[in-house]
């Protein structure tokens, strides 16, 4: 991960227990994070089985190691291990799912959890 600030470091008491940081340091790690960690909104769309039509059931936002989504066509809504288990879900109600990537799709981390 590049850094574009300088980040805080860690600091421990007698007992060897982390010191909590300040709001601005806690804002200068987040910042860094959301900056190297960028989210991707998609859509996600329902395709009629014959395939000449389509529609859009929601919304989601992907981040590394999970996504959020708000299906309001179909009540699903929540946070998932990934876009893949949100369509395989949708395909298990008989509903013939595709996503759209609005933003790029942001790259998983190595250590995401692959269950939901």
């Amino acid at each position: 991960m590049e850094t574009t600030h300088e980040m805080p470091s860690c600091v421990l008491d007698e007992n060897g227990h982390l010191l909590p940081i300040s709001a601005d340091e806690a804002m200068t790690v987040l910042t860094e994070w959301a900056m190297n960690y960028p989210t991707g909104r998609f859509a996600v769309v329902g395709m009629a089985p014959d395939g000449w039509d389509a529609a859009v059931l929601g919304w989601g936002l992907a981040q590394p190691d999970q996504v959020f989504v708000s299906l309001d066509e179909t009540g699903v809504s929540g946070r998932y291990a990934s876009v893949d288990r949100v369509i395989d879900l949708l395909a298990r109600a008989g509903i013939d799912s595709r996503v759209i990537w609005v933003d790029a799709e942001p790259e998983r981390w190595d250590d995401a959890e692959t269950t939901d």
